[in-house]
């Protein structure tokens, strides 16, 4: 009975949402495509299929079932999250608020800015090479488990590594709000290299995430009906099948001779699995105040280790690293992890307090409403919106840093950006002048 209720109100909300996004993929609009997978999957999967129960974590740190009472509770948290969630963005959309916080961009810095994008691309690839080679070395030494579940594993991962993916990211939005076409293609072309060769590693989150990401793009130079959205949605899911059949976790996790319809039944219902990994989550005590910090600002545990002398250990560094070392310490400190939900963010923040979960969830909403709303009025807020769009997608099984505490790089890289216009003449990279981008005319140029 909660799936079909959940189903049901799903696709009201999905519906509610596409209507008030003027009928395309807003950035909201696919935030929710992707909460269905991440926390909605297994309610999907249980209409066809009640092989299993919803809300069991087995084998994994914790043998686990919500039941009874507990079940009801966790599902009010994830139907809320749905509910307010949409109400926060219809009223969010339907209002036009006045522009804040744009600095401003001279004509002629506009014009150099895809002379930078195409001048800086060759070190970008580097980069990513880079991040592929470590990401690959480290999954071949230590398996899938260490760096896709997202817990401490991260923190093996060079700081160097972590910033060469997040550069490439938020240059690939500056050549969606700034670039040429022909710019645009290349930093996706170079996403998709990261995305696949984090899907070889054994995680399919990056790669879907990705699929979203285009459709975004996509969505704004074309009109992308509904029909259009589940071909390419169809397509990258089969994409991500066949990658993932020969990643590293394919064979530890029964993927070897599935038929296609299983396939895509265990891929929703794994992925689902974001759902007891919440509910387990609000069975714990005790989190440590560090990672609230964190979650809204940027460098915070940096600032206590290295500034206030405070020795942080691994499972004080994150809510999912204090719940990994409560179910099993020994797993945790081997590097193993279960990551963390979006729910689970809003559930800590608020106490555990159902009205003031809720209206979290209202607020979040309307900030990336106005977000998205902006990208269409002002260069600046597509650039910020293409900044954190690949990480949004993934926050339904992740954590609200992906938004908060990108929003402060977004200002720094702006005027990073802005600074080494200095440095380059007037013309394009190929030495034509330099002719303003056709997707730019659709946006109110305020920025």
């Amino acid at each position: 009975m909660l799936s079909v209720v959940y189903a049901i109100t799903a696709l009201f909300s999905l519906k509610l949402i596409w209507d008030y996004s003027g009928k395309r993929p807003s950035l909201f609009f696919l935030f929710m495509v992707s909460y269905q997978l991440f926390i909605g999957g297994r309610f999907f999967v249980y209409l066809f299929s009640q092989e299993d129960p919803i809300f069991s974590l087995h084998g994994f740190f914790t043998d686990y079932d919500a039941i009874g009472n507990e079940r009801i509770r966790v599902f009010s948290y994830v139907y809320l999250f749905l509910v307010f969630g949409t109400i926060g963005f219809c009223v969010g959309s339907s209002k036009d608020r006045k522009l804040k916080f744009v600095p401003k961009l001279q004509q002629n810095e506009k014009m150099k800015i895809d002379t930078v994008l195409c001048k800086l691309f060759p070190v970008f690839c580097v980069f990513a090479l880079y991040h592929a080679y470590e990401s690959l070395v480290y999954a071949l030494s230590h398996g899938y488990e260490t760096i896709a579940l997202n817990a401490n594993a991260e923190d093996n991962i060079s700081y160097l590594a972590k910033f060469a993916n997040m550069s490439i990211q938020v240059f690939a939005a500056a050549s969606i709000a700034y670039g040429s076409k022909k710019t645009i293609l290349k930093y996706l072309v170079l996403l998709l290299f990261s995305s696949i060769i984090i899907v070889i590693c054994g995680s399919r989150g990056a790669f879907g995430s990705l699929v979203l990401f285009i459709l975004w793009v996509y969505s704004r130079f074309e009109k992308v009906s509904i029909k259009k959205i589940s071909l390419y949605g169809g397509i990258g899911m089969a994409l991500l099948l066949i990658l993932f059949s020969i990643s590293f976790r394919a064979e530890s996790y029964g993927m070897i001779g599935l038929s296609p319809m299983e396939a895509v039944k265990d891929f929703f219902w794994s992925n689902g699995g974001s759902l007891p990994i919440f509910a387990v989550s609000i069975t714990i005590d005790n989190y440590p105040i560090y990672p609230y910090f964190q979650t809204l600002f940027v460098g915070s545990n940096f600032i206590f280790t290295h500034f206030f002398g405070v020795p942080l250990k691994p499972e004080q560094i994150s809510f999912q690293g204090h719940l990994c070392n409560t179910l099993d310490s020994t797993a945790f400190y081997n590097g193993a992890g279960l990551g963390w939900t979006a729910n689970g963010d809003l559930y800590l923040f608020s106490g555990g307090n159902i009205i003031l979960y809720c209206i979290l969830t209202y607020l979040v909403a309307r900030l990336i409403s106005y977000i998205d709303n902006s990208s269409y009025k002002a260069s600046f807020y597509l650039f910020m919106a293409g900044a954190l769009a690949f990480g949004l997608f993934m926050i339904p099984r992740g954590n609200f840093a992906s938004l908060f505490a990108m929003i402060p790089y977004v200002y720094i890289y702006f005027f990073l950006i802005k600074y080494l216009t200095h440095f380059v003449g007037r013309t394009s990279i190929s030495g034509t002048p330099y002719k303003k981008n056709v997707h730019q005319n659709t946006i109110t140029n305020k920025s």
